[in-house]
């Protein structure tokens, strides 16, 4: 971690484990509605734009692999595409040891999916509310999906990636219980 981010890394941190806090509650509530606390979403959005266009995105070596990650958090659950595409784009040109291609692949499906476009490798998954039911988000060329994967160093096919989000979201529902 570069030390003149320091500051930045802790409120980064910081707005990660806010958005965290209230999503674990939300969801140990079976995502009853009340839970859901939208205008933490929008604060954490406001404060996270100010902070990339300040630094450009926060990678691992400018904030340090915890607020790096939670930066990607707070990207997956924003609701201004503008800002998501905005992100994606710094993502991708990060130098390549800084890339991570998982997070940048669910980055690209999520923002698909919010503009209501097929997603492309597979990692965007729905819960229906009321029966709490796991379901894939619509895909693109399904034929070719592992093609796609596996050209932007995606390690699992869909089929295994699949497999392990369901097996992991079942494990979830069980330890609510």
């Amino acid at each position: 971690m570069n030390q003149k981010y320091k500051i930045l890394s802790k409120k980064i941190i910081d707005l990660g484990e806010r958005d965290q806090k209230m999503r674990k509650l939300w969801a140990k509530n079976n995502f009853n509605p009340k839970y859901y606390n939208e205008k933490l979403d929008k604060t954490n959005t406001e404060e996270f734009e100010k902070i990339i266009s300040k630094i450009g995105w926060p990678s691992k070596s400018k904030v340090g692999k915890i607020a790096s990650d939670y930066a990607w958090v707070l990207i997956q659950h924003t609701k201004d595409n503008k800002l998501a595409n905005k992100a994606l784009i710094l993502m991708k040109n990060l130098p390549a040891g800084e890339q991570d291609w998982n997070k940048i692949s669910k980055t690209i499906d999520r923002i698909r999916v919010k503009k209501g476009q097929p997603q492309l490798y597979g990692t965007s998954f729905k819960i229906d509310i009321k029966t709490k039911k796991l379901s894939v988000d619509t895909i693109y060329d399904i034929k070719n999906i592992d093609k796609r994967r596996k050209k932007i160093g995606l390690e699992e096919s869909f089929k295994v990636f699949k497999a392990r989000v369901i097996k992991d979201y079942n494990f979830f529902l069980k330890q609510k219980k």
